[in-house]
């Protein structure tokens, strides 16, 4: 594996022929609400840390459980300003609406969302979210919204092609990309990237023309991560 530390290293990964791993961390529990642990973790290789993930935490609330907090807390809008200080990318998947809607009041550079779904009049899930929050990582900063291939309500890859469709006709084809959690998740219906051929041939069956399907697998993303890198 080639590590992901920087935008030049995306580049750097294909001329020497590796998979590029850029490091994640899916919950900010490990750092117990003090902020000087993120510069700790970039130093380690860190690029990005998902807020919240399976319980609520010293920095706020998770979507699919009771609030406790009902809001970013004063150590998550730490943990958000030391993620910019460092240059380090802001995952709200996972975490509640007033909770991800504080992180993206705090931050200074756009967020992501990284597995996510819109919930819709005829599809509902606790995991999915409010157009409202996805609208506002999109407009705030100008973030980007991975699309979940989880099988909720959607039973094939075709499935996968609508879900991110609906997405791109939420916020528009500059805050998409191709979503985490694929082999993780309930019924994946993209679980491997050897079926990137396959998604990409559906995309364009669909009608999405060739520079919008690379803004989606992959241009959006490296948006962002430039611009959340940019204070280095």
């Amino acid at each position: 594996m080639y590590p992901v530390k920087s935008l030049a290293d995306f580049a750097a990964a294909k001329v020497a022929g590796k998979p590029g791993a850029l490091l994640t961390v899916e919950g900010g529990d490990f750092l117990e609400g003090r902020p000087e642990r993120v510069a700790e973790a970039y130093a380690d290789g860190v690029r990005s840390i998902t807020l919240m993930h399976y319980r609520n935490n010293e920095l706020g609330d998770i979507i699919t459980g009771k609030p406790l907090h009902a809001k970013l807390t004063s150590a998550g809008i730490a943990v958000v300003k030391a993620m910019n200080a460092v240059g380090m990318l802001i995952d709200v998947a996972h975490a509640s609406e007033v909770t991800a809607l504080g992180a993206i009041e705090a931050s200074t550079k756009p967020v992501m969302a990284s597995h996510v779904h819109v919930r819709t009049e005829h599809l509902h899930n606790p995991r999915f979210i409010s157009l409202n929050l996805a609208r506002a990582v999109a407009q705030t900063g100008g973030g980007v919204l991975g699309a979940w291939p989880a099988g909720i309500g959607i039973t094939d890859l075709n499935g996968f092609v609508d879900r991110t469709f609906e997405m791109v006709d939420h916020v528009g084809i500059d805050h998409v990309c191709l979503g985490t959690d694929m082999d993780a998740n309930y019924k994946p219906k993209f679980d491997t990237y050897a079926n990137l051929p396959l998604y990409v041939a559906g995309l364009l069956k669909r009608g999405m023309h060739e520079p919008e399907v690379a803004q989606l697998i992959g241009g959006n993303f490296l948006r962002v991560f430039a611009a959340v890198q940019s204070t280095r």
